[in-house]
């Protein structure tokens, strides 16, 4: 008994395994998360090593060197990066997407301990910690008080809410930004600091003796047991303003008559503006596992219970949830779901006239889409955009399957054969198109499931998802899908008008194209040449079209990176956005917007309205803020989208080139900052930065040490004077309400604002007398790089930039590097870091993931057609769509990028399905005797209408995805585009194409007779 023969004469045990794989798939939906990508793992491991004192180029030599050379080895490492600054090192391994982080943790300390023994004896012990970088801030939550200082609003977060964030589930970070913790500020005034014989040493020195906690100890006799205690320490600023600091004359000398003290804030280097208010913002960040779904509809729930119970002046709000954009994304695609099935329920409709037909390809999709939840879930994938995405165009694969069984039991009832027998018959002649045309489809995107690096993580639950649909539609066609034809199809309801109808234009059009094919036929050579002008049209396009990572995508909210001068500090830069600020409120699409103030820089975050209630996208708001922004001299301020794929670092600057020398930082910088100009000048760059910049000013203490010496002063006392009156750091703590904070003595605010203030400090000599500072010393100023950057161990400078005005990733960096080859000198090397690096490690995984599934599909085809020609015939076909496809894309304006080459791999398997139905039904027909040339005719006319079926299907199921509006539609956009010119295109000239090659080259089928063995 034939396979399919089984379940049309056993209709239950059809429905049971169909209801079977209902239940399960209904289960594992219950089970799947979901969240926006696919979870993706970056794994970088981080190695911060902290060398008081010590300048950037000692930093380089003793410390970064000799690390970096001991962790180039390292199992799984991608890249190294590194930045030797003053009195640090920090130490960057990139290792590959989806490598084991504990694994790289371990491996990563045992070879910095191999090593410790090289770097200096003083050195603190080097810091290795995991960092994620895709474990970004997915909510900002901003509290205001008109009646608080920030720093109260700050104290009030971390002792009473912050806690509240942080034990979320999945919450990996709740961090508090725009003010700091509270310390007790002790200003020095260093003119009645001199007066009163006092340094600044001596300060710090009395402050650490007089502020102690001890156990003073017990108490005990036979009876009772006293604990003593002894109140050491200072609580408040009056206790502070009366310490004792020395004995004059008679007379104590107390900090307040050398300055004064305040409860404020711990650092002056950030602030919050929003909405033109000040406040201080808790910013929630995941774990590299966690889902932000769950965590902000956790953190926003939390949110309501926490402002039911703050002080009548404190006021919260959320200033951006990046989430809104992840759920309207998803929202948008299963609304396209829905969409998808209308269309392809239409189509069928159309071509068969039957509502009761209907519910056999309406079945199929449902079953597979549900089925496909159990494998899913088994795989531990998750429902994201990527899998919600491969649901989208599983309607119209899966649908293919039920459409030509369907279809060819039609042609048998019009034959004049009961439902029933031309179920029988219908199914045993179409089972082998079916199992050659799902494993296919399936087989193609098998090396999209085994690709690495970020597009074989993001892609592997779609190609997956996308393959198990197809093949459970395949076991639907092969087992439910006959028995349905058998019992809802009837003889009477195709004598209907609709039908008759349907089917009398399906008869015209066949009828039609092989008049049509015939004359083809007799022009074979000249469609030969037009199928070479094909081919070449499409190698051309493949060149012609520009390159990117993905598409930029409008996601409801603009940044803005925010870029002062060096030495600018946080007033500075506060002045300057409080200009930016009342840019964003004259444009009317920003509902809402906060402007992160830090030292020499800041950062923005513009919320838009949502998508339907705005004619303007982000893009274009972008372009009208840049010429905005552009006359604020003070800063330099870039609007831009924020990244829009996890996992591809960088930052918010996706151009990333990096120059590689052997040779002195100051060469290297004179050319970097040469490419920096040249590419500034680059139409579409923008926001050009080198990371290697000669522009940090220093004020260097040039000292004479024999003079030094000779009046009984150590470099120690220098230092400790120094270290003490304009460094910032603690010299012990004190409680307040239950929490512990900094003692931070320094010289006032208008003590130390220009070089010279130096002068004024004194250093008691050994004689115990103070001596004036110019006495043994006097300044420099110098320019010096902030940071000495490697990357792959040798010394880089990183061109830094973003894109604007329709350029391209591909072509920005293509323009970029060819500046950089026409400046530099012969020691530099290029290379590349972050979002370029992972553009070109994309870029050459998809082609070869393409050639793989060409040979993927050819050698299944082979072995299922016993045959090495026939499948070549229908290999053709793959060429036919691209063109279609590259052409389409080239005329809408869009780019080769990770969508465009998975919906052209999904061609691949789409188009080859059409291919499969002509050749295996005109070898059907060759073993019944027909010659080759009138069996392709005639399997073409055939087969004609379940050909322009299922194209139909899948063209309008990937219509709503061409026509996307709304969160995430650019990237659906060019997809669906790829899809409906490949199948299009592709379609139209296979149903030509292929005959011609097929009567030349096609394999000549004879009747075998029947051995018994």
């Amino acid at each position: 008994m034939n396979f399919t023969d089984i379940f049309i004469k056993r209709p239950v045990l059809s429905m049971v395994v169909s209801l079977l794989l209902v239940l399960v798939g209904i289960i594992s939906l219950t089970k799947l998360s979901l969240r926006q990508f696919p979870l993706i793992l970056t794994s970088v491991v981080t190695v911060n090593t902290s060398y008081p004192g010590a300048s950037g180029e000692l930093m380089e030599s003793f410390v970064t060197t000799p690390m970096e050379n001991a962790l180039a080895g390292v199992d799984g490492l991608d890249y190294i990066e590194s930045q030797s600054s003053f009195g640090s090192s920090a130490i960057t391994l990139h290792f590959k997407l989806g490598y084991d982080i504990s694994k790289a943790v371990v491996d990563v300390g045992d070879q910095v301990n191999s090593i410790r023994y090289q770097l200096p004896t003083d050195i603190k012990d080097p810091v290795i910690a995991k960092n994620d970088p895709n474990a970004n801030p997915i909510l900002y939550i901003a509290f205001k008080s008109k009646s608080r200082s920030p720093e109260a609003i700050y104290d009030f977060l971390k002792r009473r809410i912050q806690t509240q964030f942080q034990t979320i589930d999945g919450v990996g970070k709740a961090e508090i930004m725009g003010s700091s913790q509270f310390a007790m500020r002790v200003w020095l005034d260093p003119e009645r600091m001199s007066a009163h014989g006092v340094t600044a040493s001596d300060i710090a020195t009395q402050l650490q003796n007089n502020n102690i906690r001890s156990s003073a100890g017990i108490i005990e006799n036979t009876n009772i047991r006293y604990q003593v205690r002894a109140p050491l320490d200072l609580h408040d600023a009056k206790q502070f303003a009366n310490l004792a600091v020395k004995t004059q004359d008679n007379h104590i000398i107390r900090i307040r008559d050398i300055g004064h003290v305040k409860l404020g804030a711990k650092s002056h280097d950030a602030s919050v503006n929003f909405n033109g208010e000040t406040a201080v913002v808790i910013a929630i960040s995941p774990k590299s596992d966690g889902n932000p779904l769950s965590i902000a509809k956790l953190s926003k729930k939390k949110l309501s219970d926490i402002q039911k119970s703050l002080p009548g002046d404190l006021k919260a709000e959320v200033l951006w949830d990046s989430t809104i954009f992840i759920q309207a994304s998803i929202n948008e695609v299963i609304s396209t779901i829905v969409e998808a099935c209308i269309f392809v329920l239409l189509v069928i409709f159309i071509f068969l006239g039957s509502v009761r037909t209907l519910l056999i390809p309406g079945v199929t999709i449902f079953l597979s889409l549900i089925g496909v939840m159990s494998i899913m879930y088994w795989l531990d994938f998750s429902l994201n955009t990527m899998t919600l995405l491969s649901f989208v165009l599983a309607i119209g694969l899966v649908v293919d399957d039920a459409i030509v069984v369907s279809e060819n039991v039609h042609r048998h009832m019009a034959e004049g054969l009961t439902p029933f027998k031309s179920a029988i018959i219908g199914a045993r002649e179409i089972q082998f198109a079916i199992i050659a045309m799902t494993i296919t489809l399936a087989a193609v995107y098998a090396p999209i499931g085994f690709m690495t690096g970020l597009t074989g993580s993001l892609f592997k639950e779609f190609a997956f998802t996308l393959a198990a649909a197809v093949i459970i539609s395949g076991l639907i066609a092969l087992t439910l899908s006959p028995m349905m034809c058998s019992k809802l199809l009837t003889a009477e309801d195709e004598k209907k008008a609709l039908p008759k109808l349907a089917h009398k234009f399906s008869d015209k059009l066949a009828k039609g194209y092989k008049w049509l094919l015939q004359i083809v036929m007799k022009l074979r050579l000249i469609m030969i040449i037009g199928l070479l002008g094909i081919i070449s049209a499409a190698i051309y396009l493949f060149m012609l079209i520009p390159n990117e990572l993905s598409p930029t995508e409008d996601q409801g909210v603009i940044m803005a990176i925010i870029q002062g001068p060096p030495a600018s500090n946080l007033g500075f830069i506060e002045k300057n956005t409080l200009q930016l600020a009342k840019i964003y409120e004259q444009i009317p699409e920003i509902t809402k917007y906060g402007i992160i103030n830090q030292t020499n820089s800041g950062i923005s975050f513009v919320m838009l309205k949502p998508w339907d209630k705005r004619k303007r996208g982000a893009n274009q708001i972008i372009s009208e803020l840049f010429q905005k922004v552009f006359p604020i001299s003070g800063v330099n301020i870039f609007p831009l989208n924020p990244p829009n794929l996890p996992g591809t670092g960088g930052g918010n600057q996706p151009i990333q080139i990096v120059m590689q020398s052997t040779g002195s930082y100051e060469e290297l910088a004179n050319k970097a900052n040469q490419v920096k100009l040249a590419a500034a000048q680059i139409p579409g760059v923008v926001n050009v930065n080198v990371d290697l910049k000669y522009d940090t000013p220093i004020v260097e203490l040039d000292v004479d040490r024999d003079m030094a010496a000779d009046m009984g002063i150590t470099m120690q006392d220098i230092g400790n004077n120094l270290s003490s009156a304009l460094s910032e750091n603690e010299t012990g703590r004190f409680s307040l309400r239950g929490e512990s904070y900094d003692v931070i003595p320094q010289l006032a605010m208008n003590k130390k604002n220009k070089p010279d203030d130096i002068y004024q400090l004194y250093v008691r000599n050994q004689t115990n007398k103070l001596v004036a500072l110019p006495t043994f010393a006097k300044i420099n100023n110098k320019v010096i790089p902030a940071d000495l950057p490697h990357f792959q161990k040798l010394r880089s400078a990183t061109i830094s930039a973003n894109t604007a005005g329709g350029l391209t990733l591909g072509e920005a960096i293509n323009a970029i590097t060819k500046k950089i080859e026409e400046i530099k000198s012969a020691d530099i090397d290029v290379s590349y870091a972050g979002t370029s690096r992972t553009f070109f490690e994309a870029k050459g995984a998809m082609e070869q993931t393409m050639i793989f599934a060409l040979l993927f599909i050819y050698l299944i085809l082979a072995a299922q057609f016993e045959s090495f020609v026939d499948p070549l015939i229908i290999m053709f076909t793959v060429p036919l769509a691209a063109t279609g496809a590259l052409l389409l894309i080239w005329l809408s304006g869009s780019t080769m990028n990770i969508y465009t080459q998975i919906g052209l791999i999904t061609l691949i398997g789409l188009i080859t399905k059409n291919g499969i139905l002509l050749i295996e039904f005109a070898n059907q027909l060759q073993e019944k005797g027909y010659d080759r040339h009138q069996a392709i005719i005639d399997a073409a006319g055939i087969r004609l209408r379940p050909i322009l079926m299922t194209t139909f299907a899948i063209i309008l199921g990937a219509i709503p995805l061409a026509l996307a509006s709304g969160a995430g539609a650019e990237s659906r956009m060019q997809m669906g585009m790829t899809i409906i010119g490949g199948m299009s295109f592709g379609t139209l000239m296979t149903l030509f194409v292929i005959p011609v090659i097929y009567s030349y080259i096609g394999s000549k089928k004879t009747k075998q007779p029947e051995i018994d063995y």
